[in-house]
Parts: structure tokens; C-alpha cells; sequence
């Protein structure tokens, strides 16, 4: 009985440890915003970056480098598909596994390289209106 007892607390500490460590980062792709244009989505489908708008086209939320929510912009608010429970799309096949590497100044992401523009805490803003952002706390 006490065998079994500390082989159940060993796993579960092992389950502990491993959901623990998970890492999460956000994969933002972006357009900026001209303050003239009149805004056709909800104020939570933009983030602002210093004194500019970016409109969020794509999202994706990745968990240990595995694609886990897609994200996109509507006119009530964002969209966010559960590629877990609902199974990758065309829209999310090439995205499904994060590819992502950092070189000196530059991010390099599924083969597309990306300057470091700004980093805020956690979070970067890289050329072309790319965003990313560890470990987000809000797309649950």
C-alpha cells in the first residue's frame, strides 16, 4: 500500500512539474492603422505600439511549440478557435508547430526574418507589424 501510494504522489508531482513548465507565447500578425481610417472591428481586435494602431489579422497562441488557439478579428470581437479540440484548418496546417529562433538582433520566424524593433517586458514588436508575446495571461 505504501508503494503504490508513493509511486501515485511521484506522478502526480511529475504531472505538476511538466504543466508548470509549459511555455506559451503569442504569435501576433499585423496591420498598422492610419488614424484617419474609421475602425471597423472592436477596440480588442488592435494593440498599440508606442503612437500607433495595429488591426490583428492573425493570432496564433502556441503551448510548448504546439499551435494551440487561432485568432482572428470580427466585428463583435476576436475569434478564437480551439485547434485542440477542433483540429487544424488549411488557414492553420502550415502554422501548426512553431518555428522560431532568435539570432543576434533578429527574430526568425517559420523562415522569415524579422528585426527586433521594441521589447516591452514580454513582449516584442518585430518588423512587418509582427508581434510576440510570452507567456500571455488574457487568451485562455
Amino acid at each position: 500500500m505504501l508503494r503504490e501510494l508513493k509511486k501515485l504522489i511521484c506522478l502526480i508531482s511529475s504531472y505538476m512539474l511538466i504543466s508548470c513548465g509549459q511555455k506559451e507565447i503569442l504569435v501576433i500578425k499585423g496591420e498598422s492603422i492610419n488614424k484617419g481610417i474609421p475602425k471597423i472591428y472592436s477596440p480588442d481586435c488592435y494593440v498599440k505600439n508606442l503612437n500607433h494602431e495595429i488591426l490583428i489579422r492573425e493570432g496564433f497562441l502556441y503551448k510548448n511549440n504546439i499551435l494551440q488557439k487561432y485568432i482572428t478579428p470580427q466585428s463583435e470581437s476576436l475569434l478564437i478557435d480551439n485547434i485542440k479540440e477542433n483540429g487544424n484548418t488549411k488557414e492553420t496546417e502550415p502554422y501548426k508547430e512553431l518555428d522560431l529562433k532568435k539570432v543576434n538582433k533578429e527574430i526568425i520566424l517559420f523562415n522569415q526574418k524579422y528585426q527586433i524593433l521594441r521589447a516591452n517586458k514580454d513582449t516584442l514588436f518585430l518588423s512587418q507589424d509582427m508581434i510576440l508575446i510570452e507567456s500571455p495571461q488574457s487568451i485562455k
